[in-house]
């Protein structure tokens, strides 16, 4: 019985990769569900799988796990199919690009297939009403005067920091690159434009530390992800 109630609600989680998540709690778990399908996949294979020596409910259990699995792997079906014109259509408008990785690969989804970790080091670049900020500088991997992408990471203006998503911030670095992940003021104790004008404020101290760090200003990038890209 306990793991046909188990096969039920995946079968219910499964449904956040097909239908908008009705609460904030929901589109959470709806990230993970689009984000890490490979977990679930793996969830709904255990449970069909451990299901042979159900005594009861054996086969309500299987199609229950059989469903989720579809409806889970849709994410990755539906990236694999948009994929498939990019590189044509990349080529097309970015017709010098030497080199080019497919767009999406199921290997790649496996854990340890990313970008290796990078060391960085963290910096104090302001202080005030929260005491000291920081951001976390993640060198160039080539030498020169480099560019800068200041990554400003994402939480509903209320969570979130700046050790968020480290692979991207390494990829950055490896391919040339000067990124810098800043810490801001968030809220309900710091209200807009808080963030913003820390933003400005380590977007100046890289500035003033151009020279010693390597870096061409002249060609800097604010990224932001979710809330940290209206603060772009």
């Amino acid at each position: 019985m306990l793991l046909f109630l188990i096969s039920i609600l995946l079968l219910a989680v499964s449904l956040l990769a097909l239908f908008p998540a009705p609460t904030y709690h929901l589109w959470m778990l709806a990230v993970a569900v689009t984000e890490f399908p490979l977990i679930f996949l793996l969830a709904s294979v255990i449970i069909a799988v451990i299901s042979r020596w159900l005594p009861n409910y054996r086969v309500a259990t299987l199609i229950c796990c059989l469903a989720a699995f579809i409806v889970f792997a849709s994410p990755v079906v539906r990236a694999w199919m948009q994929s498939r014109p990019l590189v044509t259509q990349l080529d097309k408008y970015f017709p010098d690009t030497r080199t080019r990785e497919k767009p999406f690969s199921i290997l790649r989804m496996l854990p340890g297939q990313g970008e290796g970790a990078l060391p960085f080091k963290t910096y104090e670049y302001t202080q005030n009403a929260s005491g000291a900020l920081t951001l976390d500088h993640y060198p160039s991997q080539l030498p020169g005067i480099r560019p800068c992408v200041v990554i400003i990471h994402g939480g509903s203006w209320q969570s979130g920091d700046s050790r968020q998503l480290p692979e991207l911030n390494s990829w950055l670095a490896a391919r040339g690159y000067h990124a810098f992940a800043i810490n801001y003021r968030k809220a309900p104790g710091f209200k807009s434009p808080a963030a913003v004008e820390d933003a400005l404020d380590a977007v100046a101290w890289i500035r003033r530390r151009a020279a010693a760090l390597h870096a061409d200003t002249n060609n800097l990038v604010l990224l932001g992800r979710s809330a940290g890209a209206q603060i772009a």
